[in-house]
């Protein structure tokens, strides 16, 4: 009877009773790291991704504002009024004049406007009129060394027969914070008046 006390004592204390080597626990911890190693992977992609779009997004819609300002105007040129009588084109400016109607009808034509590449780096797109410049499209948060901005415009003059077309290439582009070089091209054609 004492033998059936003995063994009794021994299962409540837990001296029979297995426990983790410590290899099971080292597997344990191991599997733990590589759950959190890929957990956080997947972290930093989806990171880098979000960085990647919001600087896509906003290099083409800096460039997209600056096109819809210059079709704007442009939209209100004529042949008989830019100049020398028709778009003077030279890679990357342009100047014209626009029309504009007062109450009664008639017709009077503004100073110069000039569309040019220039300011900082070379890399701004830059209206002039009457001496006053306003910077249309600039991608310039980052270093300018890194070529950020405006990396090309151009701007060419096809006649038909129902008029002048002026085709409009703006090319810009930025650096995220990554690292990753993002460029946007946008293109559009602008009928004159006649």
């Amino acid at each position: 009877m004492k033998n059936n006390h003995a063994r009794h004592l021994k299962n409540i204390t837990g001296c029979n009773h297995r426990a983790f080597t410590m290899i099971e626990s080292m597997i344990a911890v191991l599997i733990f790291c590589l759950m959190v190693a890929v957990i956080y992977a997947l972290y930093l992609q989806g990171a880098f991704s979000f960085y990647s779009s919001d600087t896509s997004i906003e290099v083409t819609e800096n460039a997209r504002k600056a096109m819809d300002a210059m079709i704007k105007e442009l939209v209100n040129s004529s042949d008989s009024q830019c100049i020398p009588a028709t778009v003077f084109s030279v890679n990357d400016s342009l100047v014209f004049r626009t029309v504009n109607l007062d109450g009664t009808g008639d017709k009077t034509w503004s100073d110069q406007v000039t569309y040019y590449r220039g300011g900082v780096s070379n890399s701004q797109l830059i209206r002039s009129q009457s001496g006053s410049n306003k910077v249309l499209c600039s991608n310039l948060e980052t270093n300018d060394a890194d070529g950020n901005g405006i990396i090309g415009v151009r701007f060419d003059k096809a006649t038909t027969a129902t008029g002048s077309i002026i085709t409009i290439t703006l090319q810009t582009r930025k650096q995220s914070l990554k690292g990753n070089v993002l460029a946007a091209t946008v293109v559009n054609k602008v009928k004159l008046r006649n």
